[in-house]
């Protein structure tokens, strides 16, 4: 399996997954979006899992991967962050996070339902993966066989509406915020592949 995570979305909250499995994190180091399509063109496993922004780039790139994995499980991906994100907060952000980064991922993983770890971290990376969420956007989405789309009906950052927009069919969790827990997702990822992977 490969983990493809989200911005902000450090191994510590993939403990297990982090420590058994090739695990990505966007914009935090070498991690951009060439270098992550890059990788995901070279490797072929038989799960794929992208959180977030992770979901957003293998979504954006699918034709390029989709014969690499027999199962792409995107969690909470989303077409384009813009489109349900107002520009000036994102802006905001994007300032704040130049003085206190600290505070910006505290607020923004609280949001998403995760608990902050004051932990190292690539601020510039970060920073263009900010930027990166103003501009990157997907025209049309194709969906093949072997795509999954997993929303959290309490998701505070992507709308869980925004799954519907890029298959008929997602798998909606009733109670569950922008951020699963490893449980869950190995709960969804047995469910769709009869794999445990925790």
């Amino acid at each position: 399996m490969i983990f493809v995570s989200g911005w902000a979305g450090f191994d510590y909250l993939y403990p297990n997954i982090s420590k058994n499995f090739p695990f990505l994190v966007p914009f935090n180091g070498k991690w951009d979006e060439e270098n992550i399509v890059k990788y995901l063109r070279k490797n072929q496993e038989e799960i794929i899992i992208g959180w977030s922004t992770g979901g957003h780039i293998m979504l954006k790139h699918i034709d390029k991967i989709k014969d690499n994995f027999s199962h792409i499980i995107l969690i909470s991906p989303f077409r384009c962050f813009m489109d349900f994100t107002n520009k000036k907060i994102l802006d905001i952000m994007i300032e704040n996070f130049r003085v206190n980064p600290q505070i910006v991922l505290e607020a923004f993983l609280k949001k998403a339902g995760a608990i902050y770890k004051p932990i190292e971290f690539n601020k510039e990376s970060l920073l263009k993966g900010l930027e990166f969420l103003k501009y990157s956007r997907i025209q049309e989405t194709h969906n093949p066989s072997n795509l999954h789309v997993v929303h959290g009906k309490k998701d505070r950052i992507v709308p869980f509406k925004e799954a519907f927009r890029i298959t008929e069919k997602p798998i909606i969790l009733d109670n569950k915020p922008h951020y699963l827990d490893e449980n869950t997702i190995n709960q969804i990822c047995y469910e769709i592949t009869t794999k445990k992977i925790v």
